[in-house]
């Protein structure tokens, strides 16, 4: 149910908007053909009932948004601008946000914006207990600051940045900040700066670094000429970080590595190598490990190669593709496992056997698509154990 008050013309809409957008943003918005503004002065809300059941079909991924409830107001004439938001839980893949404040006021010397999050989850776990995201924009500058505090992996974050836009992209810089993860104090470089433009990206002396661990980003040395720059990680614990995008499998070990994104503001590519020292899977170790992986946006693709090559007697290699489009959906994979050790399959079947032990020699291959993957090929088992939950009888089998 909703209601809209006040003197509006729909088909000057777009013209108000774009009064606003130049106002705030004059190098991302073109002045109005128009010199004699449109005039609209109304108000508006909006309450949502049951929106769960309808909101995947417009937004795939999506889910919530039930008894969520909008209102705000426009008057041109005095250039002010207005918009609430309280949306009690919105979910997306697997995150999930409760209690999403937000507030936004416009008039004619900036914009203003407040948002709050009670609560961000992330696989039925706590990400963070709160958020909250102040804005303050004028004449192409925005402020930004992110606050957060008391979660189990990231306890405090107060980042302050100056955003300012530019006609072909954007100018970042890192301010006065503090960033906490896992109890350890990470430094930001005070004279940092980023400019993304599509035609080049510069980087300025920008890294977060604690004791031995750092991430460095900085303009591609190899190709100069390009919209392109590196992120490098020095001995990165994947402890600390692994858990902001899933607690399960829960990952273990020390990466170093390069990425390099190429044309961050149009068609991304971005390619990974990453070496990975005493990687542990659910307290499962693997050892050394070595990825490349690759992302084409302009394709919808992702490439990857995982191998363990450390131990000549036991290793594995793992290469394959998928589709990330609406379309293009299809998988692809070789999976060569040398006497590998099977108990990280533990991770993916514990539903239904636990205790799993054994090793494994053989070829898979994978094939289909995301909807309906295939798996095909042969593996030798030896020495395998495992406890099938529902009869709680453990079983070993010898190869």
């Amino acid at each position: 149910e909703g209601f809209l008050k006040g003197d509006y013309d729909l088909g000057d809409m777009g013209e108000a908007i774009q009064h606003f957008g130049h106002r705030y943003f004059p190098s991302l918005f073109q002045a109005p053909a128009s010199r004699v503004p449109v005039k609209e002065n109304f108000v508006f809300g909006l309450k949502l009932g049951n929106a769960d059941k309808v909101l995947p079909y417009f937004m795939k991924g999506f889910s919530g948004m039930d008894n969520s409830q909008f209102s705000g107001s426009m008057n041109t004439l005095t250039d002010s601008l207005n918009l609430t938001a309280d949306v009690p839980e919105l979910g997306y893949d697997k995150y999930q946000f409760n209690d999403i404040s937000l507030r936004v006021g416009g008039k004619a010397q900036g914009l203003g914006t407040q948002t709050d999050i009670g609560e961000i989850l992330v696989q039925d776990s706590v990400l963070l207990p709160s958020l909250s995201l102040k804005t303050a924009s004028a004449q192409d500058t925005t402020y930004v600051n992110v606050k957060t505090a008391g979660a189990a992996a990231l306890n405090n974050a107060d980042l302050y940045a100056r955003v300012i836009s530019l006609k072909d992209g954007y100018n970042v810089k890192i301010l006065n900040s503090e960033l906490v993860v896992n109890d350890k104090t990470w430094n930001i470089a005070p004279d940092n700066e980023i400019t993304l433009r599509k035609s080049g990206v510069t980087v300025h002396n920008f890294s977060i670094a604690h004791a031995d661990q750092k991430i460095t980003l900085a303009s591609n040395p190899s190709d100069t000429t390009a919209a392109s720059f590196v992120i490098r990680l020095q001995h990165l614990y994947l402890a600390d970080f692994a858990q902001f995008f899933f607690t399960n499998p829960a990952l273990e070990g020390v990466a170093d590595g390069t990425i390099v994104v190429d044309n961050p503001l149009g068609d991304m590519k971005a390619t990974a190598h990453i070496d990975a020292s005493q990687l542990r899977v659910n307290d499962d170790s693997l050892g050394r490990v070595s990825a490349v992986a690759g992302y084409d946006k302009r394709l919808e693709t992702v490439q990857w190669d995982v191998s363990k090559t450390d131990d000549p007697s036991r290793n594995f290699s793992v290469r394959g593709a998928m589709g990330l489009g609406k379309t293009h959906k299809t998988l692809q994979g070789d999976f060569q496992l040398n006497h590998t050790d099977l108990s990280v399959l533990g991770t993916f079947i514990g539903d239904y056997v636990s205790e799993f032990t054994g090793y494994g020699t053989g070829t898979l291959k994978l094939g289909g698509d995301r909807d309906n993957p295939d798996v095909t090929g042969s593996i030798r088992l030896d020495s395998v154990g495992m406890k099938v939950n529902y009869l709680g009888t453990y079983y070993t089998l010898s190869g």
